[in-house]
């Protein structure tokens, strides 16, 4: 996998990093990551740092075409009670695919749209539950949540999701058909 420079020296600081894992349908990884993510998530973690104590796996979502897990490196400070907050963590976006695999810093808006991301799932999937949160979008399966932190999001006594669009990380284009 190529690993940016920027990637590396964010990793050697072991500041509070958020990494997203995108799987594409064409990887060899797909079935591993629709199956057993975490194993998907140790071979991340080893390329970028080569230990797995202090990942913590946050996000599993599946669509028809790519896997999204996101995962958070050193972050010590993490309450799963206040992730419906939005923190500002530097993102490293990694991509399996079937031609090259890599990993670089994310742009500004991914980042943003990821941390956010986070905090949207916290929120729909309530008090009682903690990461990791799984969603499945396939077959055009929208996900239920029946108990949000946020009482607005509550509608007849469940929440459906996505409550917008989750933009692909590549192209910036929807990811919903």
């Amino acid at each position: 996998m190529e690993v940016a420079p920027e990637v590396s020296a964010l990793l050697k600081m072991r500041e509070p990093t958020r990494v997203v894992v995108t799987v594409r349908r064409k990887s060899p990884l797909w079935q591993v990551a629709s199956s057993t993510p975490e194993k998907v998530i140790e071979q991340a973690v080893s390329v970028l740092q080569k230990k797995t104590d202090n990942a913590r796996f946050l996000i599993h979502e599946k669509w028809d075409r790519h896997i999204f897990m996101v995962f958070d490196l050193f972050h010590t400070s993490y309450q799963p009670a206040n992730g419906h907050h939005c923190e500002d963590l530097p993102v490293v976006l990694m991509f399996y695919t079937n031609r090259a695999d890599r990993a670089y810093m994310a742009p500004l808006f991914h980042r943003n749209d990821t941390n956010e991301q986070v905090s949207e799932h916290h929120n729909l999937n309530g008090w009682d539950r903690e990461p990791p949160y799984f969603a499945d979008h396939t077959f055009s399966s929208v996900p239920r949540y029946p108990n949000p932190r946020d009482l607005k999001l509550e509608k007849g006594g469940l929440v459906d999701a996505p409550l917008r669009d989750i933009q692909c990380f590549t192209s910036g284009t929807s990811l919903h058909p």
